[in-house]
């Protein structure tokens, strides 16, 4: 065989050892990735606070790897994003295990990802809570039909009191909404304009120092934040309770592990260290279970919401 032919053979099979190396480095980094991934306990949260959500869920995530062991669960970790999309991304991808939130974020992820709500999370010792929408009590504004033409302040696009059961409220009684970003825009007469505050506390001071007509927050917010001035406040209105919040698991898991879980969680508050992580968890009081019925209902509100924003939106 001619010299130079020996030379490109040798150099295309030392190629080829190369490209297969590569793809079996590949593959191992691959197997790697998802073995680590499988030994880690993912908790999901949203929030534009990224650094201070992780600090303040940090010791719950420790607490449930710790106790999962079994199952080769080596380390809790928490995922924070700033939108529910991107929750939703990482939970189809695998990335997210667990999702906790108040109902609308839950289900609009739901609404998008694989997810099931399994349990109740009571904060600050509160298993329900309902919105209420306000103004001044010297207002003229006294039932629905008066929000007409008017602006409303809510929280947040994605607060269940702050902005889902208060437009859920209003479209059921076939008000139509105009959503506006400052909050003197003119709305037409027809309509009921809203505009985010940001937070609860601010709805309430925008209705108080007259920024806005009316605002919409849940019912322990509203006595919070109005404090010795709440007298100069009054309640046009109430929207149905739901639960306080929902912990929700993404679809995949054995039900030995997913009732593990839920095992784990409802026995926390029995033990010393589950209270502490509890605690540091915006003070959850415990957790409970979500019934067949609780979950019905709740799912039978959130079909009703999306199907009638669906067909105003069209």
């Amino acid at each position: 065989m001619p010299f130079f032919l020996i030379i490109t053979t040798i150099f295309l099979y030392s190629c080829n050892q190369n490209i297969d190396r590569q793809d079996e480095n590949k593959n191992d980094y691959t197997d790697q990735q998802t073995i680590a991934r499988e030994s880690i306990i993912s908790i999901g949260s949203v929030s534009h606070a990224i650094q201070n959500e992780i600090l303040l869920l940090q010791p719950f995530a420790d607490f449930l790897s710790e106790n999962l062991r079994e199952f080769g669960i080596k380390k809790g970790r928490v995922v924070v994003t700033r939108n529910i999309e991107d929750m939703a991304i990482l939970i189809n991808s695998g990335e997210v295990d667990i999702y906790i939130d108040s109902p609308y974020p839950i289900f609009s992820v739901a609404e998008l990802a694989n997810l099931q709500p399994i349990l109740k999370h009571l904060r600050d010792n509160t298993e329900y809570y309902k919105s209420v929408i306000f103004t001044k009590a010297d207002s003229e504004i006294n039932e629905l039909k008066d929000l007409k033409g008017h602006m409303i302040a809510m929280e947040e696009s994605y607060s269940t009191s702050g902005y889902f059961l208060p437009t859920s409220l209003l479209i059921s009684n076939g008000i139509e909404l105009a959503k506006f970003d400052v909050p003197d825009a003119v709305v037409p007469e027809d309509k009921v304009g809203y505009c985010f505050s940001d937070d609860d506390e601010s709805t309430v001071f925008w209705v108080l120092n007259e920024k806005v007509k009316i605002g919409a927050t849940d019912i322990t917010s509203y006595y919070r934040n109005s404090g010795d001035r709440v007298t100069e406040l009054k309640m046009i209105t109430s929207s149905i309770e739901l639960p306080r919040q929902l912990v929700a698991i993404r679809d995949g898991f054995d039900s030995t592990y997913v009732n593990k879980i839920k095992e784990i969680l409802l026995e926390m508050d029995e033990s010393e260290s589950g209270q502490k992580a509890l605690e540091s968890f915006y003070s959850t009081t415990k957790f409970e279970d979500l019934t067949e019925n609780e979950l019905s209902k709740i799912e039978k509100v959130f079909d009703e919401y999306f199907d009638s924003k669906n067909c105003n939106d069209k």
